[in-house]
């Protein structure tokens, strides 16, 4: 492999020939080389969305050349479009600086060399009579990128761009970095609602079908009243509509973010105003990217009312990954009831039969298990532990900064993208798939005691106790023990014990 020397202030580092990446990236890669999580590659986006932003605006300001300004903004928008080409810049370890420093000077360092190559590329074109569009421009850098051409254009340029002067001009990692991870994680937020408004819509088709689906409730795990199929399937979609509204709710916070408090929350060295411009260019390209996400709710960052709390707690993203934590818990018992109510073949409750996706041992044939309930679950107790990590990175603000970041942010993305899959995936392979088995649970409803609290009302709660008491002592059914001290006529006894009516005591409605 060929390298280039790069320098920063603490000297000389070789870097790839090949990499747009600089001194400070190279630097991160050799003193912290722990663990495999490399930085979510949505906070490097966002940074990036942000730089190509801050250029426009300290370019209008004045605050950076007017040529430097431009070729950043092209910079930055040549790797959002082909971000794919350009991976393989963005490749820090999540185990690095708490404030996600190494991470800022990652996209600083992208930025100002690419930037630098679409300079020299343009003044290669004009030493030749030529003016590239847009397209040719593009084409060229291309070419170049993941090339040691990298290394031949920025040793020949005319002018460097440079990744602090330039490209971090009016910002600071302290609040550029928490920025990026609220872009990130609302995105990731608002994808997750659309994931849970498919398995929230695909309930219905189960509910309609089993209105008249009649069983046996259970509380304490123990028998109680009848229900519908569908009130039971009503409960888990509603369990999934909670969790989505107040996850909502939350996300809400992430829209308040540190952008403009630079080191510690004064905003020295920016421009008046300069966050709220920066944001206004965030929010129109965000909402053109992702165009499909504005159904689910709007993009409008703005300014925390008070910077220095904004780089120093976490609060917002601890809320909304603690809506994470109470999603996935409802989900959990959704998948639980529906994993034990599939139990069986023969031996279990088998109430009702899921979808048969693979053999489930290795050793007894035939044997078919909940496979997709409990990878649900496995994914809903990860988005729980991830939430104490949170929750106890967020409160270690010493004085003006968290410095836990990165942390906080791989374990948003990993919670809300692991939950999405896992909805999407619980959806496909087992939810749409459901069978109610009618006969076994009429069966079980017509065989329970707690039918009884039917009778309450004509008998008394106490001549009610002895009759379950004596059918559950004697083996008998409630029928034959209230015909055995003839109480109730049939007609009478199956009036009461209407499973419809005792179903739907107000009319038949969820």
């Amino acid at each position: 492999m060929q390298y280039r020397i790069e320098q920063d202030s603490l000297g000389e580092v070789k870097v790839p020939a090949n990499r747009l990446y600089a001194a400070q990236t190279a630097r991160s890669l050799h003193n912290f080389q722990i663990g495999t999580e490399i930085m979510p590659l949505g906070v490097m986006k966002a940074l990036v969305l942000l730089k190509l932003s801050a250029a426009k605006v300290n370019e209008e300001r004045h605050f950076i050349p007017a040529e430097i300004g431009k070729a950043i903004q092209i910079a930055g928008k040549l790797i959002l479009h082909n971000f794919a080409e350009f991976k393989a810049e963005f490749p820090l370890h999540v185990w690095q600086t708490g404030s996600g420093t190494q991470s800022n000077m990652n996209a600083n360092e992208v930025l100002a060399n690419l930037a630098t190559v679409i300079l020299t590329a343009q003044n290669d074109a004009k030493a030749k009579g030529e003016n590239l569009n847009t397209e040719q421009l593009e084409a060229a850098v291309l070419s170049i990128v993941g090339t040691d051409q990298v290394t031949e254009t920025l040793n020949r340029a005319s002018l460097r761009v440079h990744p602090n002067d330039h490209v971090n001009c009016s910002q600071s990692s302290n609040d550029t970095f928490p920025t990026a991870m609220h872009i990130l994680a609302y995105i990731k937020v608002l994808e997750l609602e659309q994931g849970l408004d498919r398995l929230i819509k695909a309930f219905d088709p189960l509910i309609l079908e089993n209105m008249e689906t009649f069983k046996s409730a259970r509380t304490h795990l123990q028998d109680a009243v009848p229900m519908s199929f569908a009130q039971e399937l009503s409960g888990w979609q509603h369990l999934v509509i909670e969790g989505r509204t107040i996850l909502a709710q939350n996300a809400e916070q992430l829209l308040n973010v540190a952008l403009g408090g630079t080191a510690c929350g004064t905003g020295l060295n920016t421009p008046d105003n300069f966050s709220e411009a920066v944001l206004d260019e965030v929010n129109q390209t965000l909402s053109v990217a992702h165009a499909d996400l504005t159904k689910i709710a709007s993009f409008a960052f703005r300014k925390n009312v008070n910077l220095f709390a904004a780089l120093s707690g976490k609060s917002a993203v601890a809320a909304c990954h603690g809506a994470l934590a109470v999603l996935a818990g409802n989900l959990f018992k959704m998948a639980n009831d529906i994993r034990y109510l599939a139990s069986g073949p023969r031996l279990g409750y088998g109430e009702i039969t899921i979808p048969a996706n693979e053999p489930g041992s290795s050793i007894m044939p035939g044997k078919v298990n909940p496979t997709q309930a409990e990878a649900l679950t496995m994914v809903a107790i990860q988005v729980m532990a991830n939430n104490q990590a949170i929750t106890f990175a967020n409160s270690q603000g010493q004085f003006q900064l968290n410095v836990f970041m990165p942390l906080i942010v791989h374990n948003f993305e990993k919670s809300a993208s692991l939950l999405l899959e896992a909805v999407d995936s619980f959806k496909e392979h087992l939810l749409e798939g459901i069978k109610a088995n009618k006969a076994k649970m009429l069966a079980n409803f017509q065989n329970s005691l707690m039918n009884v609290t039917a009778l309450s009302p004509k008998l008394g709660y106490k001549q009610a106790a002895k009759l379950a008491n004596e059918a559950n002592d004697e083996g008998l059914t409630l029928w034959e023990v209230v015909d055995k001290h003839k109480l109730l006529s049939r007609a009478e006894f199956d009036a009461l014990l209407d499973p419809k009516k005792l179903s739907y005591p107000h009319g038949e409605k969820i």
